[in-house]
């Protein structure tokens, strides 16, 4: 089975729009298969917090708390 990166931006803009919390969020749902990675600047800022799903090149924006499950059970 191949493996799901999901990469969270870290970019200063991205932080002041919580992007730590989503980052605690998806490791606290680690799953098999999963792997999670940070990026300083996806170069979008203003649509933070930003997560990207790879292989797939799926991009979310203003990403919450509450939509960390979802994006997780979408890709599983």
């Amino acid at each position: 089975m191949t493996s799901t990166l999901v990469v969270i931006c870290q970019g200063k803009t991205c932080q002041k729009e919580g992007s730590k919390r989503i980052l605690s969020l998806f490791q606290a749902q680690k799953t098999e298969n999963l792997a999670i990675r940070t990026k300083y600047c996806f170069g979008k800022c203003g649509n933070g917090p930003m997560v990207v799903i790879l292989p797939e090149e799926t991009y979310y924006r203003q990403v919450q708390p509450e939509q960390v499950s979802l994006i997780i059970k979408r890709h599983f």
